[in-house]
């Protein structure tokens, strides 16, 4: 797969085929992240397999919000503009995972990026939620900006006598969000 996109975009594509968080050098010695045009066309085909996990909401902000958020100075220009998603997940009927970002772009380069939030929930008997934790990558003056959201869930929990987990888990999403507005499912999975 990576011959065949490679051929497509070019020889900078390189990082794509590095483990998650290797960067690579071009011939100039510049750090480059994975491509988003190449992570785009990979976006396609996880789109299906991601929406059986969970719905995304992206949208422009609007310029109360962009106000209100403090990224007034972000927006230096009409090319500029900044989006949100909202994402969820359901791994498990009767569990939750969800987080957001907001992110803006230029068209080219990320403009603004910091690590969004998350949240988590369950039902289900024996499980509980024991927290989540989020993690930026790039952003700022890279063609892309990264989000990967953790959430640990205890598999079986024993209320009495006093509160234990036996076993847990940690399902993770790691988001990828372009300059131009778009989002794509980098990776996910269990840690």
């Amino acid at each position: 797969m990576y011959k065949r996109i490679s051929r497509l975009l070019g020889t900078s594509l390189i990082a794509v085929g590095l483990p998650l968080g290797a960067m690579a050098t071009t011939a100039n010695a510049a750090t480059v992240p994975p491509s988003a045009t190449a992570v785009s066309h990979e976006a396609a085909a996880a789109t299906s397999a991601a929406a059986a996990l969970g719905v995304s909401h992206v949208r422009p902000l609007t310029s109360t919000e962009i106000q209100a958020l403090g990224l007034s100075a972000q927006v230096t220009n009409a090319s500029v503009r900044c989006w949100t998603d909202n994402f969820t997940m359901s791994p498990l009927v009767g569990m939750s995972e969800g987080g957001s970002e907001d992110w803006c772009g230029n068209g080219t380069l990320i403009t603004y990026a910091q690590a969004g939030n998350c949240y988590g929930s369950t039902s289900l008997p024996t499980w509980n939620f024991l927290g989540c934790s989020v993690t930026g990558y790039y952003g700022a003056g890279w063609n892309q900006a990264q989000q990967q959201v953790n959430w640990n869930m205890c598999t079986l929990w024993i209320p009495w006598p006093s509160a234990t987990c036996v076993h847990n888990q940690v399902n993770y999403v790691r988001l990828g969000f372009g300059p131009a507005g778009n989002v794509w499912t980098v990776s996910k999975g269990v840690l």
